[in-house]
C-alpha cells in the first residue's frame, strides 16, 4: 500500500477541528436583576425584608445594576445580623439592627465588600465597606 495514502489518513485523523461555539449572550438586566435579588436567598424575615427595601431603592436609581458591575452579587444567606441598644431621638431606647451583607463575583469565592445596613423602627441608613477596608475597622463594628 502506499505510504502517502497512511499519511494522508493519518494527518486528517489527527487534524484538530474548531468547532464554532454557541455564541455567549450578555445577561439582560432584566435577569441580572432578577439573579440579584433572587440568588442565595436567606429565610430569614429580617433578611428578606432588606432585600424589598433594596429592591424599592433600585425603582428610583439603578442600584442592582452599578453594584454588579463593581462588587457582584448579594450572598443574601451569609448576612450577618447584630442587634444593639440604641438612644432614640428622644432619649428613648430604640432597637438599632445592623446586618452585614457580603458581595462576591458569580466566579469568586472571595467577599469584595459588604453592605452595611443599620435599620430602626424609624430609619433605614446602608453604606460601604470594601475588603480592603476591613483591617482599619474596629472589631466587633
Amino acid at each position: 500500500m502506499d505510504h502517502s495514502f497512511f499519511g494522508i489518513a493519518f494527518y486528517l485523523a489527527c487534524r484538530k477541528v474548531d468547532m464554532p461555539k454557541e455564541k455567549q449572550t450578555e445577561p439582560t438586566l432584566k435577569q441580572k436583576q432578577a439573579k440579584f435579588y433572587n440568588s442565595h436567598p436567606s429565610s430569614n424575615p429580617h433578611v428578606q425584608a432588606l432585600n424589598a427595601y433594596l429592591k424599592r431603592v433600585n425603582a428610583k436609581s439603578d442600584f442592582a445594576e452599578k453594584t454588579i458591575e463593581r462588587v457582584g452579587y448579594p450572598i443574601w444567606n451569609k448576612a450577618q445580623i447584630i442587634k444593639a441598644a440604641g438612644k432614640g431621638s428622644r432619649g428613648a431606647t430604640d432597637s438599632v439592627t445592623y446586618t452585614y451583607l457580603p458581595f462576591s463575583e458569580e466566579t469568586e469565592n472571595i467577599v469584595n465588600a459588604s453592605l452595611i445596613i443599620r435599620t430602626t423602627t424609624s430609619d433605614t441608613v446602608t453604606w460601604w465597606v470594601c475588603d480592603w477596608q476591613y483591617y482599619d475597622m474596629p472589631r466587633g463594628a
